[in-house]
């Protein structure tokens, strides 16, 4: 009886948070149609996208959200060899609060606790489907570098589950600390044989060059807390295990 092959090769995801949204109404957009990017969000994708230009992808994955597949289809353009392709796994936290103003609902409300709606997703259940995706990849992908353009919510959790932390620990914390920022690009490696993320190895990626982290700086966060804030955000996800890039 043959013994099934593994391998050890390890594969490089980038996790990326979807651009700004034209969203005038101020609403919770959740899964809603036509929410498309806004004139700062088109310049972010496109910073974004010529960041990852030199990255040797493989492919680039996208929520179906119109935002993430605008984000994506910028990324895509740098690289024709590499598929773009869609899935249902990376889309947007499935909630009945969508379409609700943001006005009433307060800056950091909780939106999974206590359940709106049956319907609702959990934290668990979207680290399960976050992890269904990476786990595929991993396997499809073996040694190559892959995009996936998500959403913020899916990626906290997909990077707190990865680091081995509880996933409660997203409601314990402070939410301004869980923040992912607009065409903000996660990287982590996966590999070969194992169901693991290498969490030393993950690097948020705020930029190579300083004209790259000024824009960041300007448009983002638009106050000179970038550096901070993401390495709040890492060290409240990750603890001091994290490694930063700095820029």
């Amino acid at each position: 009886m043959s013994t099934p092959m593994t391998t050890t090769k390890t594969t490089t995801l980038y996790l990326v948070r979807h651009a700004d949204v034209h969203n005038p109404r101020d609403i919770v957009y959740g899964r809603l149609p036509r929410f498309k990017l806004s004139a700062l969000g088109r310049q972010q994708a496109d910073q974004t996208a010529r960041f990852l230009a030199d990255r040797p992808l493989a492919a680039v994955y996208t929520s179906p959200q119109l935002r993430a597949r605008q984000t994506a289809a910028a990324i895509a353009a740098h690289h024709p060899g590499a598929p773009l392709r869609t899935s249902a796994l990376l889309a947007e936290v499935r909630t009945a609060w969508q379409g609700a103003a943001n006005a009433t609902l307060g800056k950091y409300f909780n939106f999974y606790e206590p359940q709106s709606d049956p319907a609702d997703e959990g934290i668990a259940d979207i680290f399960r489907r976050m992890r269904r995706t990476i786990e595929l990849l991993r396997r499809r992908y073996p040694g190559g570098q892959v995009v996936c353009v998500s959403h913020g919510d899916p990626i906290v959790i997909a990077r707190t589950g990865y680091a081995g932390l509880p996933l409660e620990a997203i409601m314990a914390s402070n939410p301004k600390n869980w923040q992912v920022a607009n065409a903000q690009v996660s990287s982590g490696l996966l590999h070969g044989g194992t169901s693991g993320i290498s969490v030393p190895r993950l690097t948020l990626w705020m930029g190579k060059k300083r004209d790259e982290f000024e824009f960041f700086k300007q448009n983002w966060a638009r106050n000179d807390g970038v550096l901070r804030v993401a390495k709040a955000i890492l060290d409240a996800a990750l603890g001091p295990r994290m490694t930063y890039k700095k820029v």
